[in-house]
Parts: C-alpha cells; structure tokens; sequence
C-alpha cells in the first residue's frame, strides 16, 4: 500500500479529517491553506478520494477543490446512510465568520439538491456564536450538533453561558430542540465536543464533552456526558 505503507494526500494542509467507507476507501477531507490575507477566491476545501490500496479511487480520481472564498476550518466529516460524504465547517474572511455543510456524492462531486449547489449556510447562531462553535455530524441522516463555548470574566461570574445547538440533515435548525434549534446549558466554561457518542433507539443524543481545567478552581478538567432529549431528526 502506498510508498513503504505511506500514503500521501495530494490535498496539501495542515488541518482536516479522514473517512474510511464500507469499501476500504479513505476520504481526505481538507481545508485549502493560504499564507496570506484576505483568501483568494478559490480558496476553499479539498477532498480527496485514495482506493483501499493506496492508488486515487477510479470513481473519482482527482482531488476535488470547493472554493468558499474563505480560510476554512474542518470540523467534521462522517459518511452518510446513502453513502454520500457530509463535510461541516467554518469559514473566516475579514472578520467575517460562516458555518456551512457540504454534501458530496460517491464520485465527489456536490449534491445538487443539498443546500445550494451542495453547500447549506447552518443558521440560527449570532456571528460572535458561529466564530466560537465546535460541531460535530451525530448520525447517518447527518443531522448535527454544536456547543457554543461559555466565557466567565471571574471565578464565580459567568459572561454568557454555554449553548447547544441542533441541524437537521438539511442544514436548517431543529425547531423542536430548545428555543428555535438553540438550548441554554449550564455555566460551566470551556466545553468542547471531543466526541458525539451513541444515538440510541428513541434517537436521543448522548454528546460528550469536555473542559480544560483552567475552567475549575481545583484545576481538574472534567468529561461531561449530556443527554439531549428530543428527536434528532
């Protein structure tokens, strides 16, 4: 496989994810680096197709380029029911923040019919919301889930408290879950989503999270599992 078992993407970067289909292939899924400021209009992401044997996938055998306009960090990538390959993410430009999921079909190209062109804007979030998300894709359907980060300016008093939010497989928010797709948690700072666990039968989400310990006066990082009730999609 490869060069001395290596493999090497010819998607260049320094942040991205990898996925493995039921088929042996791997997806490199990759956000397209720019050492300069404002991004050029192709800048983007870059996914990338490689067999079980090392070799470019004969269904798509060149990495495919999507050009945001925008620098891009990957937060997820994961194979959907029907094969297809969802991508969520954020973008930055100027000072502006996104957060956007894409859709692309066995042989890379773009959904179509998801989103615009295969591109869906998640809605719902502020700005200063989107800029300090972490999401992650939960299950099959690919619906996904995201919690904004809580601030405290002391040990006791707390900024703005954490936020969960919900989409559902079509990148529209999930009315049903909190207030309009957005539920309040606790005035505990410093989550991150370091995975999304289980969906069980009655498809509620377990999510769980973690803090650093800057977050506690002891010192101690804490893992936190959360139940979500409702239906994920």
């Amino acid at each position: 496989v490869g060069i001395n078992c290596v493999v090497q993407s010819r998607c260049q970067t320094h942040q991205g994810r990898w996925v493995a289909d039921r088929q042996g292939n791997i997806w490199v899924v990759a956000a397209v680096i720019a050492s300069y400021s404002p991004p050029s209009a192709d800048i983007g992401l870059c996914t990338e197709k490689i067999s079980e044997s090392g070799l470019p996938s004969v269904s798509a055998p060149n990495p495919i380029k999507t050009a945001l306009g925008a620098h891009v960090s990957v937060h997820d990538a994961k194979l959907a029911d029907d094969g297809a390959l969802m991508v969520v993410l954020g973008t930055s430009n100027a000072g502006s923040y996104g957060l956007k999921a894409l859709k692309y079909q066995a042989d890379g190209n773009l959904v179509g019919n998801y989103g615009i062109r295969g591109i869906a804007d998640l809605q719902g979030l502020s700005a200063d919301q989107i800029a300090g998300i972490g999401v992650r894709i939960v299950d099959g359907s690919g619906a996904m889930a995201g919690v904004v980060t809580g601030q405290r300016s002391s040990n006791s008093n707390f900024d703005r408290p954490n936020l969960w939010a919900q989409w559902l497989a079509d990148g529209t928010p999930n009315k049903r879950f909190g207030n309009d797709g957005i539920l309040t948690m606790g005035d505990v700072p410093d989550f991150s989503i370091r995975a999304v666990a289980l969906v069980d039968r009655r498809k509620r989400w377990l999510m769980q999270t973690t803090t650093s310990a800057s977050a506690h006066i002891d010192s101690e990082g804490l893992v936190i599992l959360t139940r979500l009730v409702g239906d994920s999609h």
